[in-house]
């Protein structure tokens, strides 16, 4: 069956779904997005996910054309007409079509598309790794700094994270870390990260990362567990001598990094803390 496509108040086949190359999304990254897993029928924190796109929205001065409510029920049913049970649907929002100029003011109606794959079945399967957590290097691209464009912003334009993507797959492994300009981690091209050291957990400051939310829930859940969870200043160093490093995203839940650089991180297997969380986070999705 034909995927079915949300495209501006339309549900259409995905062949008849197009948007124009003069859409400035297409032409500069104009826009922003949000990422949603579905279980079970039930997305998980939608109404969080919808909440950041609407800020993102704000800080870019581009109009969603619908409610908070009325886009959260989109996806829901872009999921129903597509018939998935558990799936992973993303918004995406451009500023819209427009002459292709960077004039912002050229391109007057927002472009507001939502697709959903099911879970099962999303192509970028094929490259996840099958171990016991992921190898990874450190990128030489650094992270673009919060004074050029702000990280907490989910941006269409993801070109620094694709570099950094490119070193990885150069390398052979399944990841790649970026530190910032002064040397401290931030994250994975898509995924936040932890470091445990002695049953406490660390994570990069949230001014320089993206304001992940299932960052949000593991921060909870340490919390609930009796583990300290604070943000920090962390370097190469940090990670090369955890006792576990573990990252967290809406696609990808909760993996551990075994590997960064060639070093091994603890035993080089999935640890107990990222175990439990784990298990508790798809707890988490299905209940």
């Amino acid at each position: 069956m034909e995927a079915i496509v949300y495209l501006n108040g339309e549900y259409l086949p995905a062949s008849q779904a197009k948007v124009s190359v003069f859409d400035h999304s297409f032409l500069y990254g104009d826009g922003c997005f949000e990422t949603i897993i579905v279980r079970q029928g039930r997305p998980f924190r939608l109404d969080e996910h919808v909440t950041r796109l609407f800020r993102s929205a704000t800080v870019l001065r581009i109009r969603i054309p619908l409610t908070p409510e009325a886009l959260a029920a989109a996806v829901l049913e872009t999921v129903r007409r597509n018939g998935f049970q558990d799936a992973y649907t993303r918004i995406t929002l451009s500023r819209g079509e427009g002459y292709a100029s960077s004039d912002p003011r050229l391109a007057e109606k927002a472009t507001l598309v939502i697709i959903a794959y099911d879970l099962g079945g999303h192509p970028a399967e094929r490259f996840t790794s099958k171990g016991p957590g992921m190898r990874c290097i450190i990128a030489s691209t650094r992270r673009t700094p919060p004074v050029c464009v702000e990280p907490r912003l989910k941006a269409n334009n993801y070109l620094n994270q694709i570099f950094a993507r490119m070193e990885a797959v150069s390398a052979g492994v399944d990841d790649a870390i970026m530190l910032d300009i002064a040397n401290f981690v931030t994250e994975t091209p898509s995924r936040n990260i932890f470091v445990v050291r002695d049953g406490k957990l660390l994570t990069p400051r949230a001014h320089n990362v993206l304001n992940g939310i299932t960052r949000e829930v593991v921060m909870d859940l340490a919390q609930k567990n009796g583990w300290p969870v604070a943000e920090a200043d962390l370097t190469a160093y940090d990670l090369y001598t955890a006792d576990e490093v573990l990252t967290t995203s809406t696609a990808g839940g909760i993996k551990a990094i075994v590997e960064v650089d060639g070093r091994p991180i603890g035993n080089g297997q999935r640890g107990p803390i990222t175990r439990a969380l784990g298990e508790q986070y798809e707890a988490m999705l299905v209940s």
